[in-house]
């Protein structure tokens, strides 16, 4: 499975990988080259034959000194030095204009490439601890903010003192629940960038949640802590460091592509390359690449040739010193299929259903309820009962997915079905509440119309209502049971206690 055009690409692999980009950025750089070479020829030209004529005046000037010492001699050599250094100054700026526009349209190009509004904005930014966040000033030209202050996917800002008719529920993820786009990727029939805050699972779960509880005295706030790359180990960090800040009701964890399909024993936090750790070892190593990317930044928020400076050398760092953002690919199948069972649940014990039982206890704890949903993979769903655009996408992503590495793509798919098939025994064993409702064709008895997918397990906004309407539908008893217990403590409460 390739591991450079499959993944989101994140951390610090914001605008994509592969030798692709530096073709792109060559190829836009060709007018410019071409240009300049053009014109700074004709420049030295013009500036040569200046100098030749003051050359001629000086050796003249010598041979007459009464004419030299006379002020009426020297006022034309001063216009004539004037004028020469206006006409350097005027050749340097037209030179650096020429570059500053060609930059621009390099970037605007690339920028177009890559799906990309501008390559000075995007969604993440480095974190020590986390390897990446989100950017809460992220808001590509044309949208609203998309992150709220707090560093969620969310239209508005939240504070720690939850209001007493909220009831706050906190969704944890990868990309899918974020709601990554797909427009940097041309090769996919429906084509997105990232969906909005109006178009994302958490958004039509609390819509349909604050519709059915409308007489209940209470407002639903489902929050979006979906961020591209996340794992299990992430959702605990952030339980444990931020989300318990907010007074959750409820948390909800929808995983799956990051970590669970694969037989890697790996942690993220340490294995992810990209990030804060890069950063830090990047600094104290005084990399090359590193160093031109910071010192380029600064001036890149002012200047097109110095944004393109930025990306070219964050390019280079990447490529040359930090690699992809994994040593291995976490989404490829196993080449021995031998006792796939045995060998993958002592696997899950030792990575991800040891930081799920880790989240349940922290949860347990402060009373807290929680959930698993496994997100939808296009490989799981039925070919015939697919819309047309959908059945495109599932032959380019299976076109993406290899062969790789001696594993075939129906060795890949099986295995990832096995998996699928496992995982409710799985989180069975460690008590963890677990949906497996990610199946888009499965109650469906003939083809389809709606297209649900924009790749292999990024949702069109169709597809995020669907999953939310699924989500809705687990939830509902849970739900139930919490709004009743509510209820019943805002009874308990003086008149004194409700009106703070």
């Amino acid at each position: 499975m390739g591991r450079t055009r499959f993944a989101p690409g994140l951390g610090l692999t914001w605008l994509g990988s592969g030798s692709w980009w530096a073709v792109i950025l060559c190829g836009g750089s060709l007018p410019l080259l071409w240009l300049a070479f053009v014109c700074w020829p004709l420049s030295l030209s013009a500036l040569g034959e200046r100098i030749r004529i003051a050359l001629a005046s000086r050796r003249r000037a010598r041979g007459n000194a009464e004419e030299q010492a006379s002020p009426s001699a020297q006022e034309p050599q001063k216009k004539s030095f004037l004028r020469r250094a206006a006409s350097v100054a005027f050749y340097m700026v037209f030179l650096l204009v020429l570059i500053e526009l060609g930059s621009c349209a390099v970037n605007r190009i690339v920028a177009g490439n890559l799906g990309r509004v501008s390559l000075d904005k995007t969604a993440v930014i480095p974190a020590v601890t986390l390897g990446h966040e989100l950017d809460p000033t992220y808001a590509p030209s044309g949208w609203k903010p998309q992150h709220n202050a707090q560093g969620f996917k969310y239209p508005e800002d939240i504070s720690g003192a939850k209001p007493t008719d909220v009831i706050r529920i906190f969704a944890l993820g990868g990309s899918t629940l974020y709601g990554w786009g797909n427009s940097h990727l041309k090769s996919y029939p429906v084509s997105r960038e990232h969906l909005t805050n109006k178009e994302t699972i958490t958004f039509f779960l609390e819509k349909k949640l604050n519709a059915h509880f409308a007489a209940s005295g209470f407002r639903f706030q489902v929050l979006n802590g979906g961020v591209p790359d996340y794992t299990s180990q992430h959702h605990l960090l952030r339980l444990n460091t931020e989300i318990y800040l907010y007074e959750p009701d409820m948390v909800l964890l929808v995983d799956g592509a990051n970590e669970f399909y694969t037989m890697e024993e790996y942690n993220p936090l340490l294995h992810y390359s990209s990030g804060g750790r890069a950063v830090l070892g990047s600094f104290n190593e005084r990399s090359f690449w590193f160093s031109t990317w910071v010192s380029t930044r600064f001036l890149a928020q002012y200047s097109e040739t110095f944004k393109t400076l930025q990306h070219a050398a964050l390019r280079k760092w990447e490529a040359e010193e930090k690699g992809n953002p994994f040593a291995f690919n976490i989404r490829l199948g196993p080449k021995d299929m031998t006792n796939l069972n045995e060998r993958y649940r002592e696997r899950a014990r030792r990575t991800f259903l040891w930081t799920y039982h880790q989240l349940a206890a922290a949860t347990s704890y402060r009373g807290t309820p929680m959930a698993v949903f496994l997100q939808p993979q296009i490989v799981f769903e039925d070919p015939s009962l697919l819309s047309p655009n959908d059945q495109k996408t599932l032959t380019e992503v299976r076109k993406i997915m290899g062969p790789s590495e001696g594993v075939s793509v129906d060795d890949t798919v099986t295995f990832m079905n096995e998996v699928r098939r496992l995982l409710p025994e799985l989180f069975q064993e460690i008590g963890v509440t677990f949906y497996e409702r990610a199946v888009f064709t499965a109650p469906l008895k003939k083809q389809g119309s709606v297209d649900y997918f924009l790749d292999y397990t990024h949702l069109t906004p169709e597809g995020s209502a669907e999953f939310g309407g699924r989500m809705f539908e687990s939830l509902l008893p849970s739900i139930e049971t919490l709004v009743s217990k509510r209820k019943s403590a805002a009874q308990e409460q003086s008149p004194a206690e409700r009106e703070k």
